[in-house]
């Protein structure tokens, strides 16, 4: 999500708009096809200090460690990353949505990098129920909140959000719905700091990145929007009123949306131990009903995984328009 004063709420404005009216349309609009992906099921957070992350997450978050292992030999070749085989994770979820899913793995160290300056998966948004509170309970205790909490005014003043650096210095946007939560598009928080609903995604071609997509899983498009992202400049050694591009893709589920930004030069790919996953945000999991509907160019062919992330369905993975690690779990059509 943008930052930076007046620009930083004309955008959050905007995007929130569009999450909360896409597919709108008159009696005679076109329906628009379902999206493939469903929602997100898990963000995999690959960190030389995994039990340190996994920490902050209980502690901030009121994250509950739902299982605890080792990735198997097979998972790993699932990935892509033969070289993440046998290192331990710790997996993570909300009070109120224990099947989505925070799953961080140790890997190994990197070179010093900035998840918001590189390719690949970067910031995390969740929904919570109480932003105020959250806000006290952050400030109290000394996490490093960049945009105070506000609302984003207009005809949305009932949304309200906060922005703070988690682990690895990773934006992660904090949500809150304070009116009518089922009318809204918001996806309704049932604890404290709940479920992600949206993910950032950096590359170095917007229309591709949409265009992908689009595509691939039919995800419901907006338009691109340009905006100056001070800090992100600054990262990039870019003048503070650099324009960058961004938008929007959404799923079938109630406000799931992945938000795309272009990155220009300097960014660029991710420092990366080979055969392990990016470290970050290194692997984002979605929900779709048949992977028989896909027949995508995975790394490995679709098998079934057990543990409490797959419960025994399938999964496969493969690699997005900007080299992002795309995980997709079988779900079926009611889940």
């Amino acid at each position: 999500m943008v930052d930076g004063p007046l620009k930083r709420e004309a955008f959050l404005k905007m995007s929130t708009a569009a999450i909360m009216t896409a597919g709108a349309g008159g009696a005679h609009a076109q329906t628009p096809p379902t999206p493939l992906i469903k929602r997100f099921r898990i963000a995999t957070l690959n960190s030389p200090d995994m039990a340190g992350v996994a920490d902050w997450y209980k502690t901030w978050f009121g994250y509950n460690v739902v299982e605890t292992g080792s990735v198997d030999d097979s998972l790993a070749l699932s990935w892509g990353t033969p070289n993440m085989a046998g290192k331990p994770y710790t997996l993570l979820s909300s009070k109120g949505s224990p099947d989505v899913c925070l799953r961080v793995v140790q890997g190994d160290a990197t070179a010093k990098f900035n998840p918001r300056a590189t390719y690949g998966w970067g910031s995390l948004e969740f929904i919570v129920e109480d932003l105020d509170s959250l806000y006290k309970k952050f400030k109290a205790g000394g996490v490093k909140i960049f945009r105070e909490p506000g609302s984003l005014g207009g005809q949305f003043a009932s949304i309200h959000a906060m922005q703070i650096y988690g682990p690895m210095e990773m934006s992660h946007n904090m949500t809150v719905e304070t009116g009518d939560r089922e009318k809204s598009n918001l996806p309704v928080a049932k604890s404290e700091v709940d479920r992600i609903f949206l993910v950032g995604l950096n590359g170095p071609n917007l229309e591709k990145l949409r265009d992908f997509y689009a595509s691939t899983f039919k995800m419901s498009t907006f338009p691109n929007y340009t905006y100056p992202i001070p800090t992100l400049a600054q990262a990039l050694n870019l003048p503070a009123d650099h324009l960058f591009s961004l938008t929007l893709v959404r799923s079938a589920q109630k406000g799931n949306t992945l938000e795309l930004h272009d990155l220009p030069s300097p960014g660029g790919p991710r420092p990366q131990v080979t055969g392990q996953l990016p470290p970050g945000v290194g692997l984002v999991s979605f929900g779709v009903a048949n992977l028989d509907d896909l027949p995508l160019a995975y790394l490995n062919a679709p098998a079934v995984y057990s543990g409490a992330a797959y419960a025994g369905k399938r999964a496969a993975t493969l690699k997005g328009a900007a080299g992002e690690m795309i995980e997709l779990i079988e779900e079926g059509n009611h889940a």
